[in-house]
């Protein structure tokens, strides 16, 4: 009796299916975060044409809605090569200041509390496509 094993065909299969359901997964977790984000609140407009929020996020929650670019700058990628997702916004600074926090602001965090919020669900797709 012989055996036949066909490996570098499996591994093709293998990765093939896993980028699938890696990009799957992204995309899930960029709509999740979008929605995190619809928040809106009243806002007034300064002088000079900026946003003043009249009923903030609390520390700790997800920040609520001002112009909506947060929201619609997030953005998902995958390497395919190395098999890495990122998954965030392209805006410089304000993500960061809400992730993270300042002196003068505490943190509202909008990205590790969407990721946990969503973890199962990613770890499911990742693994099974759905």
């Amino acid at each position: 009796m012989s055996v036949n094993w066909y490996g570098l065909d499996f591994l093709r299969l293998t990765e093939s299916e896993l980028a699938r359901n890696m990009a799957k997964a992204g995309g899930y977790f960029a709509s999740k975060l979008r929605g995190y984000l619809n928040d809106s609140q009243s806002y007034k407009r300064t002088p000079s044409g900026g946003y003043v929020g009249l009923d903030p996020s609390v520390p700790g929650g997800f920040p609520k809605k001002l112009s909506g670019q947060l929201q619609r700058s997030i953005t998902w990628e995958l390497d395919r090569q190395k098999f890495v997702l990122t998954v965030g916004t392209n805006l410089k600074g304000y993500p960061k200041f809400l992730q993270l926090g300042t002196t003068v602001m505490k943190p509202r965090p909008w990205l590790s509390l969407g990721f946990d919020k969503t973890k199962d669900a990613i770890a499911r797709i990742i693994v099974t496509g759905k």
